[in-house]
């Protein structure tokens, strides 16, 4: 890997040193043992002691710390507070090595958040500061975390694409960890474009560099490994119409007991087991999971999850007979889908990406004249505290799907490739096109306007004559 300015191990002594600092050891119980500081105080001690210290470099390295905490609790309005103040020091600072973990963490964030827009924007300058920097294995992962932006859109051609590349690229850095990630997501993509047979060899190809021991990957990540692609193997099943088998496995991941799901990161498991049960026929169980994995995407506010299970949530209500419900829930998937995905998704991803070019053009230019000296001056600024969005701080939960938020944002999580500048505006219309064709034609997370009024035409049909339905 490449790096510029400070090494990597200068980066690690400054911010362990900060923490180290802020540490000194948890509070003693009545009968003399020590409790381990909560992770939260222990960030926020280590805020204060840079800003007292006037260490840039250890402040952006916590708040961009305290950014990934708060998205690995799901409490996403806090962790892009936190990322945005990294990211605005590490400008000051012209550190082009955190300037692309800061990005893709902030797109990560945005990702789960359910804002594509911004995360696109985001995986974009991660992209092109980590190209620049040739680190095969950070672009890996920003380019695994597009694909899935990419899938979203609906855009599942450049989402292949941007997926093959993660792999290989992933492959060239030799880290299992990406190599892993990145198949695992390249399963995804495949799934939703109805390649079944694809999807399941990228499923099987993942668990086993997961299940492989290896230093690189630490326990969690292979738990957690195991888990998102058990997973991916089950939604295979299903969508083969092997409903049974879906059933059995996703039990199994939550222990026999999915009601007792506390946390967002469940709720893709649960919209799935519960178009699982509608197909096996056990409907009732099948409300009350999806209504569970509702709830539990509104609380963590996945927006993309949330769409998921109003979806599941209109279909099952169809499938039983009871047209007002279905058509209830279809439009609160319509209103909700309107809200995330404004304009057809390759025109603006065209605009995003002629933007981050010309961000990148000007910042080099830009760091071509300004002396080393400016930037730090520049720096102080950000050491001054800063409101930043934050609410009571709790102790983390731990569930099958808990990836570990590493330095570089493990995403849920989150995913694309960076079209070619030369062809961004000479080929706008026919992404257009594309795009339009494929919303309509295949399967994905969003639905299309054609697909959407299809299935209102044919609830509305079951409904016969229904005018009281209330808006969400």
């Amino acid at each position: 890997m490449i790096v510029s300015g400070t090494s990597i191990e200068g980066r690690i002594r400054r911010v362990v040193g900060a923490l180290c600092l802020a540490l000194a050891t948890g509070a003693p119980t009545p009968s003399g043992a020590q409790v381990p500081p909560n992770p939260a105080d222990t960030l926020r001690a280590a805020l204060d002691r840079s800003r007292a210290l006037e260490d840039s470099a250890a402040l952006a390295e916590a708040e961009n710390a305290y950014g990934l905490l708060h998205w690995n609790q799901a409490r996403y309005d806090s962790a892009v507070a936190h990322l945005q103040e990294a990211r605005s020091i590490w400008t000051a600072l012209n550190d082009s090595v955190g300037l692309g973990r800061v990005n893709n963490n902030l797109g990560a964030a945005h990702y789960q958040w359910g804002n594509l827009e911004p995360a696109l924007e985001s995986f974009l300058r991660a992209l092109s500061v980590r190209r620049a920097l040739g680190d095969d294995r950070g672009v890996s992962l920003v380019l695994s975390n597009m694909g899935l932006t990419f899938r979203d859109w609906g855009l599942f051609e450049r989402a292949r694409e941007a997926m093959q590349e993660a792999v290989a690229t992933g492959d060239q850095a030799g880290d299992p960890f990406v190599r892993g990630y990145a198949r695992n997501n390249l399963g995804l993509v495949l799934l939703a474009m109805g390649d079944l047979a694809g999807a399941r060899a990228a499923f099987q190809e993942s668990l086993v560099i997961y299940e492989t021991p290896d230093p690189r990957i630490t326990p969690a990540q292979a738990r957690s490994g195991w888990g998102l692609n058990t997973h991916g193997l089950a939604r295979v099943h299903l969508a083969e119409g092997d409903a049974r088998r879906t059933v059995t496995i996703l039990e199994e991941l939550f222990g026999g007991s999915p009601e007792d799901a506390r946390t967002g990161r469940q709720a893709q498991a649960l919209v799935d087991l519960g178009l699982a049960y509608q197909a096996t026929g056990a409907t009732d169980r099948a409300v009350r999971i999806l209504e569970l994995a509702l709830e539990l995407s509104r609380e963590a506010g996945q927006r993309t999850l949330t769409l998921d299970a109003l979806d599941g949530l209109s279909r099952v209500h169809q499938v039983r007979g009871e047209p007002v419900a279905a058509l209830a829930y279809l439009r609160r998937h319509e209103s909700l889908r309107d809200s995330l995905v404004t304009q057809s998704g390759a025109l603006q991803i065209a605009a995003l990406e002629q933007r981050a070019e010309a961000e990148r053009q000007a910042d080099h230019i830009g760091r071509c004249r300004v002396p080393a000296g400016e930037a730090r001056m520049k720096a102080k600024v950000a050491l001054q505290p800063r409101h930043a969005v934050r609410h009571s701080d709790h102790e983390q939960t731990e569930d099958n799907y808990d990836r570990a938020a590493d330095d570089v944002g493990f995403v849920a999580v989150l995913q694309q490739q960076l079209a070619k500048q030369s062809g961004a505006r000479t080929k706008c219309n026919e992404h257009r096109a594309e795009a339009e064709h494929e919303q309509s034609a295949q399967y994905g997370r969003t639905d299309s306007a054609a697909v959407i009024g299809a299935r209102a035409h044919g609830v509305r049909r079951l409904a016969g004559d229904v005018r009281d339905v209330r808006r969400d």
